[in-house]
């Protein structure tokens, strides 16, 4: 018992002595209280956290496996054996040591998120997303999770999902600079220099000495120049003209049937063909009138377009995809042909989506419904769309509403199923504002049995709408309750 009391006061100074910073001191007292007592797994464990501070890391690797033989069931001993062994680049026993915690605790996400790390560190980047996708789950507005998780998933040259996770990094900090960085080098990746100029340039405002983002930048604008200006937005050079001189009447029919090409062209919204075959007109004829009246024309809408398209893509940076959506619809509609437009346009759409799901999932209706609006004036006969508008409807209980989006869901896919049991649903929900309390008792049980217990708990609440001293429907809502919680917790196990 002597010999108990000597040891725990050396660990309980050793203990001390560690939260003071006196390492080598506790690791002293920590040896002593071993000598004493060598089957105690806390004295082990906390000399190798000790051994750890001042970077010992194969004598902290020796203290935590002794520690382990004496309880194997601690996950933290795990965890930090892992961060020893990833401290001396062996990534692949790390890794190991960083699974052990994880089926020991699979709540905590910094387990999954230094599993990852060690699988990252191998190169292994398709176990390195699995182990970085839980951490995220369980704590999802963790910026550091969800960049760790884009850059993997850029290592793995899956730039779409890197843009996702990226996009969230920034929505939970916005002053992250080195995931406007990564954002930058995705969409270089993708072939959109204009939205990766505006990241790196996001860069430079946070740290203004980032050198990666200058020389990005820089890059991209000696390539712009270098390169003559295809299905852009921009200003339009300035025409080139022949020298005065008599007009030959074959530079007039020749200049008349590039004017005659350059205008079906630009009544079919081709302008910058249209530009080019105007200008061709001009350089045989230098006073061609009607040409310079469409080339001035054609200015005036491609400075419309871009003044649009900075507006959607400034927007879309932002995260504010149906602004961006608005912008770019109006420069689609004046410049269909323009590709850059067009995929800003469906990025954004399909942002759009995402966005509605996530105000879904959040309970902000109002939200979800203008997403989804905006989703379906782009695509009209999307009928997933209109299935999820139907059904925020039915959660607002606008049954008019839901009753038309799904009815026009149906119309699109009349073999869609649940689409059709939701339309039975709003039908059942608008003949029942005509029941009375019996009637809704007589559901309630029917409900109950069924284990619906959402749509009973709607029913006793229709109840004290009716009669608001009803104790039966009062005692009866904390009953499902009861009943409700019991099977989501079945659920779980």
């Amino acid at each position: 018992m002597l010999d108990g009391n000597f040891s725990e006061a050396y660990y309980n100074k050793g203990i001390i002595e560690y939260e003071e910073g006196q390492y080598d001191l506790s690791i002293e007292n920590f040896k002593k209280a071993i000598e004493i007592n060598d089957s105690n797994f806390d004295y082990h464990y906390n000399l190798g956290l000790a051994y750890i501070k001042i970077e010992e890391y194969d004598l902290a690797v020796t203290s935590f496996n002794k520690a382990i033989v004496l309880n194997a069931r601690d996950f933290d001993v795990y965890q930090n054996l892992g961060l020893a062994f990833f401290n001396k680049g062996e990534f692949l026993k790390a890794a190991k040591a960083y699974k052990k915690a994880v089926m020991l605790n699979s709540n905590d996400p910094e387990n999954f998120e230094n599993a990852g790390a060690a699988y990252f560190s191998l190169k292994n980047y398709k176990d390195a997303i699995f182990y970085f996708k839980q951490a995220v789950k369980l704590e999802p507005r963790n910026s550091t999770y969800n960049y760790n998780l884009a850059y993997t998933y850029y290592k793995n040259e899956n730039y779409e999902l890197a843009e996702d996770f990226l996009i969230s990094t920034l929505n939970y900090n916005r002053q992250n600079e080195d995931a406007y960085l990564l954002l930058g080098k995705v969409y270089l990746k993708q072939h959109d220099s204009l939205l990766a100029k505006d990241n790196f340039e996001k860069v430079l405002k946070i740290n203004p000495d980032n050198e990666e983002a200058l020389a990005a930048i820089e890059e991209i604008n000696s390539k712009k120049k270098a390169k003559p200006k295809v299905e852009s937005a921009d200003e339009p050079e300035p025409v080139k003209v022949k020298e005065p001189g008599k007009k030959s009447k074959a530079d007039e029919i020749e200049a008349e049937n590039y004017f005659n090409s350059a205008t079906e062209l630009f009544e079919n919204k081709e302008y910058e063909a249209a530009l080019t075959e105007f200008r061709k007109t001009l350089a045989l004829i230098k006073d061609h009138s009607k040409a310079v009246e469409k080339i001035n024309a054609i200015s005036k809408l491609l400075n419309e377009v871009r003044e649009l398209y900075n507006k959607g893509l400034a927007h879309f940076s932002k995260n504010e995809f149906t602004l961006s959506i608005n912008c770019l619809e109006k420069a689609v509609s004046i410049y269909p042909h323009n590709k850059t437009i067009k995929e800003l346009l469906n990025k954004a759409t399909d942002k759009n989506k995402e966005m509605s799901q996530a105000y879904l999932k959040s309970g902000q209706y109002d939200l979800a419904i203008e997403s989804l609006k905006t989703t379906l004036a782009e695509n009209p006969e999307d009928t997933e769309t209109l299935f999820t508008l139907g059904n925020v409807y039915l959660e607002q209980e606008k049954y008019d509403l839901a009753l038309d989006s799904l009815r026009d869901t149906l119309q699109l896919d009349p073999e869609h199923k649940e689409a059709q049991e939701a339309v039975w649903n709003v039908i059942q929900e608008l003949n029942i504002h005509h029941y009375t309390v019996e009637d809704y008792f007589k559901l309630i049980k029917v409900y109950i049995n069924r284990q619906e217990y959402t749509y009973a708990l709607k029913s006793l609440k229709r109840v004290l709408t009716i009669d608001p001293n009803n104790s039966e429907a009062k005692n009866l809502i904390s009953r499902v309750k009861e009943l409700s919680d019991q099977s989501e917790s079945s659920k779980d196990l």
